[in-house]
């Protein structure tokens, strides 16, 4: 899959997102464990992965990737972290392309 089209999301989506603390987040940036392109974003795939493998090691104060509830995982959260910047207006959303939709 090509990083080029896909979904970035800013390190404040991230560490809100996850509940990982922002100087753990830098620190794994620093360190290469986790890196952001040139705008400062990082690729939705790999915030993924990394929060779940943080969850695994178990040795990061965070929220549960997997959540109690349907509205309390990790990518719950980003979606309802990106509706609220649509909700007033700090981003825009498009689909391209066509429908799969009858």
């Amino acid at each position: 899959m090509s990083e080029s089209n896909s979904l970035y999301i800013p390190k404040r989506v991230l560490v809100n997102a996850s509940g990982i603390d922002e100087k753990t987040v830098n620190a794994d940036i620093k360190s290469g464990a986790l890196k952001l392109n040139e705008n400062g974003n990082i690729w939705y795939r790999q915030a993924t992965q990394y929060v779940c493998q943080k969850w695994e090691q178990g040795k990061t104060d965070m929220y549960d990737p997997n959540g109690g509830e349907p509205d309390h995982n990790f990518s719950s959260r980003i979606l309802s972290i990106l509706d609220d910047e649509i909700g007033v207006s700090n981003l825009s959303f498009k689909w391209n392309g066509r429908s799969n939709q009858s």
